[in-house]
């Protein structure tokens, strides 16, 4: 097993020359090889983040992060696409950076991303297109209700539903 790679209150305070964590504002720890990034939900102040190339597994920290703008953490280890249900709660987020990750090869991923944060106006580097956004919401609004009713359901049923529903 590999070793936790953990990011300290000490070195936010030291790379982002705070005497407290709601002084960061900006917070780069690129390349590193962290694998633990909880001081994160620490940080209520925090507008931009960028955490790329890393080892990452998932985005429940950034959930607290209510002025988060940006989140740059592409090349990471974000797999599942419920990861993105921890961003919901970010009414500022406009741009999201989760290219190199392997949730961005799951089918349904882009358009799964909008639905669950409509105020994306960038997501992997490419603007969200006013019809990427009507498009989604018919479709992934019966999908979400299917979910609630059938939680079992595979990200692979879904998406064959999807393609039934969109006929």
């Amino acid at each position: 097993m590999k070793n936790e790679v953990v990011l300290t209150k000490s070195d936010v305070l030291a790379k982002c020359k705070g005497s407290s964590l709601s002084d960061v504002v900006n917070l780069n720890f690129w390349g590193r090889g962290i694998t633990n990034i909880d001081i994160v939900s620490e940080l209520e102040n925090v507008e931009t983040i960028a955490l790329s190339n890393n080892c990452v597994s998932s985005l429940r920290v950034f959930h607290g992060c209510k002025k988060l703008k940006e989140l740059f953490i592409r090349k990471n280890s974000i797999c599942d696409l419920k990861e993105i249900d921890y961003l919901v709660g970010l009414p500022n987020l406009v741009n999201l950076w989760l290219t190199d990750n392997p949730v961005t090869n799951v089918e349904g991923y882009r358009r799964y991303v909008i639905f669950k944060l409509p105020q994306l106006t960038k997501l992997d580097e490419v603007d969200v297109l006013p019809e990427e956004r009507v498009n989604n919401t018919c479709s992934f609004a019966v999908l979400e209700a299917i979910t609630k009713l059938l939680p079992s359901l595979t990200m692979d049923e879904l998406n064959e539903l999807e393609k039934n529903i969109v006929k």
